[in-house]
């Protein structure tokens, strides 16, 4: 039996290389890292293109060319089942009923000596740490700056786990970053720390296997390390090594692309933003806590992973996490669900789609109560299960034909919403809607349309008439 390599970013490019033909898209020509990226990104957006995009020859920030960034590694669900080891076409339901088994067995780190870690294979310390001899990215216009948008690594001080998850960072000089946290774990870590005088130790990791990526999305409660949660999903342990700051006491991803040591400091604040956020819309500018690079290590000519945030690209990676964690919450209180999507079309976080094999006409609505449960939900919409909740225009046909709003459509008033939603209350909460777009049971109902499907089979569109 073949030992499988540790998971990293090139085995995972060279499998959907490998296939997905023609879903790799390699950029050759010099790009700028201020809006020369995301240009591209959204020029192939604007044709209905989402390849999994890797620019051999980015500027860096002070102008070196050469660099190399990745980018929409989740603009194609396709590119989440190839991650998790799955066939291509279980890129809809079977990967989010994988992915919700996956994550209810971490797997413990293993940790190896440096001179095995990929990368240690360039070491940065101090005043050689510089942040602009990367290819940090502008992404849209009123952006405050260049930044990094991947996952972070913290650490509980009083003896905890562990944390990953996604901090947007804002590159404000050679050693030093903004920091935006929403209040949860790494948050939590950070007040600690700042409440007895100390600097909170962080880890940018700037490329890695995308199971890291969606691990840092996947809510789990504290304690439970996300680093081993990526372990679980790409199926073999994720290796460790000591940093370079703090030794053995904080370890760092050995086979990551690129990883940035610093410091978020105590009871400092500056400026930080705008930024262009998942919800479409730029994030206001606001103080926020300050990170002092101390390293920089990476391997021989690495690559620098980029989200697109805003687009596709981060809708199906913040989308798939979130699908599995409202999958398990309506499953404990229908355990007919059949499918849970969360759609591109409403930032894969605003809506949500529930699909439920129904046998009693109060399911749809103890189902959508459910779902609210998770994230920042303002439309839950439950259908029955002959309705493909990944797609739209089917979700729509539902709510057309088997709804009436005074009997299906209900507002749920003030529940905790996102900061980051444009449309919400000054005083953080929002409204949710809730809509039953399933059939009663009661009475008949007529079928569906449908064209035999042995029909349908024996039907060649390569047939040529004489």
């Amino acid at each position: 039996m073949t030992e499988r390599s540790p998971p990293d970013l090139r085995a995972f490019l060279a499998e959907v290389e490998r296939s997905l033909p023609g879903q790799l898209m390699r950029i050759e020509r010099q790009v700028s890292p201020k809006f020369g990226v995301t240009a591209v990104l959204q020029r192939l957006e604007d044709m209905g293109r989402f390849p999994l995009a890797v620019f051999e020859n980015v500027e860096s920030l002070t102008g070196d060319a050469g660099r190399k960034v990745v980018s929409n590694m989740f603009a194609d669900r396709r590119f989440c089942a190839v991650a998790l080891g799955l066939p291509l076409e279980a890129s809809e339901a079977a990967l989010v009923f994988e992915f919700a088994e996956r994550i209810k067995n971490p797997r413990p780190v293993e940790v190896i000596p440096r001179e095995k870690a990929p990368v240690k294979e360039v070491v940065r310390r101090g005043s050689d740490a510089d942040l602009r001899q990367l290819p940090i990215v502008t992404h849209h216009e009123g952006d405050g700056g260049p930044y990094l948008t991947q996952p972070v690594i913290s650490r509980d001080p009083d003896g905890g786990g562990y944390n990953v998850a996604f901090h947007r960072m804002m590159v404000r000089g050679a050693r030093e970053t903004g920091m935006y946290m929403a209040p949860f774990h790494t948050y939590d870590n950070y007040l600690k720390c700042e409440s007895r005088g100390l600097a909170c130790p962080v880890v940018a990791v700037l490329g890695h296997h995308p199971t890291l990526s969606l691990a840092a999305a996947t809510r789990v409660p504290k304690g439970v390390s996300e680093l081993e949660i990526a372990g679980s999903l790409a199926g073999l342990s994720f290796r460790m090594v000591a940093s370079e700051t703090w030794g053995s006491d904080f370890l760092v991803p050995a086979d990551a692309e690129i990883v940035v040591e610093g410091e978020i400091l105590p009871n400092v604040r500056e400026l930080e933003g705008p930024f262009g956020e998942w919800t479409g819309y730029l994030g206001p500018a606001r103080r926020r806590p300050v990170v002092s690079v101390r390293a920089i290590t990476h391997r021989r000519d690495p690559f620098l992973v980029t989200n697109f945030v805003g687009h596709r690209d981060l809708s199906n990676l913040q989308g798939l996490s979130w699908e599995a964690d409202v999958l398990r919450r309506v499953r404990d209180a229908v355990p007919s669900v059949s499918a849970v999507h969360a759609p591109v079309s409403g930032r894969s976080g605003f809506h949500f789609y529930v699909s439920i094999k129904k046998t009693h006409d109060g399911e749809p609505k103890t189902a959508a109560y459910a779902a609210l449960g998770l994230g920042y939900p303002k439309l839950v919409v439950v259908v029955d299960d002959d309705v493909n909740v990944f797609s739209d225009q089917e979700v729509l046909e539902a709510i057309a034909t088997r709804v009436q709003a005074s009997r299906d459509v209900e507002i749920v008033r003030g529940l905790k919403g996102s900061t980051l939603d444009p449309s919400m209350y000054d005083s953080g909460v929002h409204d949710a809607l809730i809509v039953d777009a399933t059939r009663s049971l009661e009475g008949e109902y007529p079928p569906r349309l449908s064209v035999p499907p042995e029909e349908v089979a024996k039907v060649d569109l390569l047939e040529r008439s004489d």
